[in-house]
């Protein structure tokens, strides 16, 4: 009873009388530090706040200290504040404190009422006064435990399936044969694409001129497959200075010179060429493979 009593003498003097709050200076510059302090009368009794009633940053301010002091009558709170970002009038946020017993059971709610100051950013004609350099205060870091958890968690997750992924690959791997394939021979590939070149339709289309294009292009791949020249990107005289210098038994078959030459004519001086001239030299280009190519030698035993 005697509790209920009180609680509600509280909150009549906490409406009647509400928590009166008192800046010194009410202006300045950024960064200096000014002070405010609350005063709201209460029964005698022993109360307490709690330490580090107000939050660090206080609306626009930032506080750099704060305390309590109660008497018998009334209990005042007293705050250092300063504000570093913002210039102008700045006006604190409404702040709720809780009171409590000694044996900390919240009886009541204290309201402290916002305040006002004026903030100039630059110093002002008149004013010439130097003033120091404001020193470092130390802030508190909290932790969201909560929040810290859920990571800690969600990182725990993440290296457990990254562990069972890494797992179940190296088993995959593990397990399976690499089948390396062998390239096919050059000739086999070069005669594959005279047959394609000779089903194609080009030459009923009349295009004589793309189908040397082809023919000379197949035996230059064969000859850079086969002997390992850069065929393909020679002229036809580097080519003939290269296998003469290097390849001697390409000297003996003339075939492919043949070729290239009657090639080169039709690409770039332009020469008419026929059908039937476009036949002999696509025989000509399989003669020269079936003669130059490379066939695996079978061991006999007696």
């Amino acid at each position: 009873m005697r509790m209920r009593v009180i609680i509600a003498f509280l909150l009549i003097i906490n409406v009647l009388w509400p928590a009166q709050v008192i800046v010194q200076p009410d202006s300045g510059s950024i960064g200096d530090v000014f002070e405010a302090r609350w005063s709201v009368p209460f029964p005698y009794g022993k109360l307490e706040l709690s330490q580090n009633m107000l939050p660090e940053k206080f609306g626009p301010f930032e506080i750099l200290n704060q305390n309590y002091a109660i008497r018998n009558d009334s209990i005042d709170v007293f705050i250092q504040f300063s504000a570093y970002d913002s210039a102008g009038i700045l006006t604190s946020p409404q702040a709720i404190l809780k009171i409590q017993s000694a044996d900390s059971v919240v009886l009541d709610s204290l309201t402290l009422n916002p305040f006002s100051i004026l903030l100039s950013s630059v110093l002002t004609e008149t004013d010439t006064t130097l003033r120091p350099i404001k020193g470092l205060h130390e802030t508190q870091f909290q932790l969201d435990l909560k929040l810290a958890l859920y990571v800690l968690l969600g990182l725990i997750v993440i290296y457990l399936f990254y562990r069972y992924w890494k797992k179940a690959n190296f088993k995959k791997n593990r397990n399976h044969v690499m089948e390396i394939v062998p390239p096919e021979k050059a000739h086999i590939v070069a005669l594959r694409k005279l047959e394609k070149l000779a089903l194609s339709d080009i030459l009923e289309k009349g295009e004589m001129k793309s189908y040397i294009s082809h023919l000379t292009d197949i035996a230059r791949e064969y000859i850079q497959n086969r002997y390992f020249i850069n065929a393909l990107e020679m002229t036809t005289s580097e080519l003939k200075r290269d296998v003469h210098e290097n390849v001697h038994e390409l000297n003996k078959n003339k075939i492919w010179e043949e070729i290239l030459s009657s090639g080169d004519l039709v690409k770039f001086a332009k020469k008419s060429i026929q059908k039937n001239e476009c036949e002999v030299l696509h025989n000509l280009c399989i003669q020269f493979v079936n003669e130059t190519k490379l066939e695996k030698k079978e061991d006999t035993h007696d």
